[in-house]
């Protein structure tokens, strides 16, 4: 085997072992992001959590992506109270 096709046949290796990373990555996150959905949902009555971001298409997400939601129907005493207790409870995805 040459030295440039062992360089190749390495770099294709290495680029398909970061796709399947980011891969599992983007499943995780969206497990994560309806855990998250539905934690927000019970505990604190929103009526509707939107996904938006990079988690939103798994050819946009990198391992630094993190979970973006929106949310509507979190009333305003709620609001001083949620952050805190949801970044507990999801500060990252781990893969």
């Amino acid at each position: 085997m040459t030295i440039a096709f062992a360089n190749y046949t390495a770099h294709y290796q290495r680029r398909r072992d970061q796709k399947q990373r980011r891969r599992d990555y983007y499943d995780l996150g969206q497990i994560r992001a309806q855990e998250a959905a539905e934690y927000l949902k019970d505990r604190f009555g929103v009526e509707t959590v939107w996904l938006f971001g990079s988690m939103l298409d798994a050819d946009d997400v990198y391992l630094a992506s993190d979970i973006d939601l929106a949310v509507k129907g979190l009333d305003a005493r709620s609001v001083l109270r949620s952050p805190g207790r949801f970044t507990n409870k999801y500060q990252r995805v781990q893969p």
